[in-house]
């Protein structure tokens, strides 16, 4: 199956987005992308989320990415990272900064989107033509693809993994993929300069996956920080489906 982001059109969808965009983005003033692997990511970024008690792969690995440059020596801080989804206001801004690498007077944006499983259901070109509609919809506003991370494995000539590799992809599965997006013009202090779409995964058999929505969920909370005053103190998670 190929991992292409560019799979055909979908103008129903991407004009639904489109709405759903519109109705928090607000006006608008090629990135750099990194795969599953986290490409780019930056040669001590294993060493610094697994000092955070974080797995090597994971949604963070492309916030980390993005946000590096913005902290001096270019390197996210350190500290624990055991608050992502703790439920207590006072870890938050840990996680925010040590997980995330979000400095603390950044304001995002972040919602969900459920498509369809492209590695457990016959819908891969549906998963990609979601993607794009998101691209699109994300566009329309003034955002372009910046960084992403997707938890599913692509199958390479019918290759089968190992029993460790096996595990290993059914352990980044049980987490939510991110596209992350940055706006497309000058930098604007006090706004919403990135947007985070976090993307679970639905079945037509067993539904939406809900070990990755309820992660999707707490890292809202862990991203937006104490109060959501990260997401501009907006409670609401927008999740489109």
């Amino acid at each position: 199956m190929k991992r292409s982001l560019i799979g055909g059109t979908s103008a129903g969808t991407a004009l639904l987005l489109l709405l759903l965009f519109r109705s928090f983005a607000g006006p608008s003033g090629g990135g750099q992308k990194t795969g599953r692997e986290s490409s780019g990511a930056g040669s001590n970024a294993p060493r610094a989320e697994m000092s955070l008690g974080l797995v090597e792969n994971g949604p963070w690995r492309a916030s980390r990415t993005h946000f590096a440059g913005s902290w001096p020596r270019g390197e996210c801080p350190t500290g624990s990272g055991k608050s992502i989804g703790s439920g207590t206001s006072e870890n938050k801004p840990i996680a925010r900064e040590t997980v995330w690498c979000i400095p603390q007077h950044e304001e995002v944006r972040v919602m969900l989107a459920i498509v369809p499983d492209p590695v457990h259901t016959h819908m891969a070109l549906q998963f990609d033509r979601s993607i794009e509609a998101l691209q699109l919809a994300a566009g329309s506003v003034g955002y372009v693809i910046d960084r992403y991370w997707l938890p599913w494995r692509p199958d390479i000539d019918g290759e089968k993994p190992s029993s460790s590799g096996a595990e290993s992809t059914a352990g980044a599965e049980s987490l939510p993929g991110l596209l992350l997006f940055r706006r497309n013009g000058p930098y604007r202090p006090g706004g919403p300069n990135v947007l985070f779409v976090f993307i679970v995964s639905d079945t037509s058999t067993a539904g939406i996956n809900g070990t990755q929505f309820r992660k999707a969920a707490e890292y809202f909370s862990s991203v937006c920080g104490p109060n959501f005053a990260g997401c501009g103190g907006r409670q609401d998670i927008t999740v489109m489906g």
